[in-house]
């Protein structure tokens, strides 16, 4: 057996394994600074760098993206960011070896490149944050991790590469945009006074989707894909699957209702609660609120800021049930948003001073 030693290049650092098979020598991290594990992983490998060292068909990346979006499992959402990640990042990775890329990070990567990406359908992406090429780089990270089930000796070279861009690369900060109940009824202004060659009945339906999401606070992917089956008016909620394939029920506002009602008048054979014009999901509405917004003269709102708005005013005491407005605990907000756990909830609305939690108002323990 090869002789194997591990090395590290300073205390803090992980550890990484040499071995000589056949006069080449390797050198790999473990992904641990714990010895004991470090020594594990690296004898688990050992039979893996012998294989690779006598020729065993090597993996390109277009064959990983293949298998990765094929039978990962995870949420409709999640595959669907990842699909969109994997398609930015192959006209940098077409016709490498999974097991180069990391050198190629390191080496020939210009991350500056990637401002000017084209994407799957050969179009010039511009303006690429570094948020959200960060994203882009979290998502083949878990391409790494998903290979590593039937490739125990790959590395996975993100991290490392994530750490020496730092703030390169950084997620961006958290919005904190809310809107008022004044810019609500100027960007509601815009769809019922619509611009010349706009079919007014067609807006009206996409101020009612926006407004159904500042009544329920869902995420822009759930709402597209709400079914009548989903909907329960006498239980006064609706039944949701979120991230993670979370499930839960969020409690229909009297607003809510009216709009419920409204789309039952004009249900889609297909069963979407709000279709598209050809009857399938409802489509994304960022580019027609984004111009609502400007025609009203206030800052840009994306559709999330939608759901934070629903989340403020929950906390605020701001939302109306059977003619009340009533107030709902932090712990409460978390369930109704679907949040992981209650410390997301807190961390995404740390904005708020005390004095925007209105205690004195009447609390409510929603039908769930």
């Amino acid at each position: 057996m090869p002789e194997l030693n591990l090395v590290r290049r300073h205390a803090k650092a992980n550890w990484e394994y040499r071995i000589t098979i056949d006069g080449k020598d390797i050198r790999r991290s473990t992904g641990t600074r714990n010895k004991k594990d470090a020594l594990q992983i690296a004898e688990k490998n050992v039979d893996a760098e012998k294989a690779r060292a006598k020729g065993i068909p090597r993996l390109t990346f277009e064959q990983a993206a293949t298998c990765f979006l094929e039978e990962h499992i995870a949420g409709d959402a999640t595959m669907r960011r990842y699909a969109t990640s994997i398609s930015m990042l192959r006209p940098f990775f077409t016709g490498v070896d999974v097991q180069d890329i990391g050198e190629k990070l390191k080496k020939s990567y210009d991350w500056r490149k990637a401002r000017g990406v084209v994407n799957a359908k050969g179009r010039r992406v511009k303006n690429i944050t570094g948020s959200g090429m960060r994203n882009d780089y979290d998502a083949l990270s878990s391409m790494f991790t998903f290979l590593r089930l039937d490739y125990p000796s790959l590395e996975n070279p993100i991290p490392a590469f994530l750490e020496r861009m730092g703030d390169r690369l950084a997620h961006g900060k958290p919005r904190k945009r809310i809107v008022s109940f004044e810019e609500q009824q100027l960007i509601k202004g815009y769809y019922f006074s619509p611009p010349s060659g706009s079919s007014k009945a067609i807006m009206q339906k996409i101020w009612n989707r926006l407004e159904f999401f500042i009544e329920t606070g869902l995420r822009d992917c759930e709402m597209s894909y709400l079914i009548w089956e989903d909907a329960d008016p006498m239980a006064l909620d609706i039944f949701v699957v979120g991230k993670g394939n979370r499930e839960r029920r969020v409690p229909l506002t009297d607003r809510a209702i009216e709009i419920i009602k409204a789309e039952a008048e004009h249900s889609s054979p297909t069963g979407y609660i709000f279709p598209s014009p050809n009857g399938g999901p409802m489509p994304r509405l960022g580019k027609s609120l984004e111009r609502a917004c400007e025609s009203a003269g206030i800052d840009k709102v994306v559709p999330h800021d939608l759901r934070r708005t629903c989340g403020c005013r929950l906390l605020r005491g701001e939302v109306v049930f059977d003619g009340k407005a009533k107030t709902f605990s932090m712990q409460e907000v978390s369930k109704w948003l679907g949040h992981s756990s209650i410390s997301v909830t807190e961390t995404h609305y740390a904005f708020l001073s005390d004095g925007d939690i209105n205690p004195r108002k009447t609390r409510t323990k929603a039908a769930w």
